[in-house]
């Protein structure tokens, strides 16, 4: 399904073809590259890669768990914060954080704001 399109010392550029993206599939992209696909009606996946350890194969989970209380993006059962407020961002954990609030104390402030355009030299 892929193909490198370009490769260089700063990457590598891969194009892909069309996938089927069926429920409750395990789809090959790559070699031992793979897609696994929720067995639901909503489309969802993530990406993984086959490999043997000590001489047993390894079997990606048979589901993806689709109950998401908070809407966060993060299904409950992987869930660190499963109240995250809305107008929250979240870490793959589910770990909430306000958007803006870089020192992360719970409120938006001008220090927020000179943490923001310290970490932006150039751009402004």
């Amino acid at each position: 399904m892929m193909r490198v399109t370009s490769a260089g010392s700063s990457g590598i550029t891969l194009k892909n073809g069309a996938a089927d993206l069926s429920q409750n599939a395990n789809v090959e992209i790559m070699g031992n590259m793979h897609f696994k696909v929720a067995d639901s009606d909503t489309v969802r996946f993530y990406p993984y890669v086959k490999r043997t350890i000590g001489g047993v194969s390894p079997t990606p989970p048979t589901y993806i768990p689709a109950k998401d209380s908070d809407r966060d993006g993060v299904p409950d059962t992987w869930d660190k914060e499963p109240d995250t407020p809305d107008g929250y961002r979240t870490d793959s954990d589910g770990r909430g954080q306000r958007w803006g609030d870089m020192n992360r104390d719970g409120r938006l402030t001008s220090v927020d704001a000179m943490m923001l355009l310290k970490m932006a030299p150039g751009s402004i």
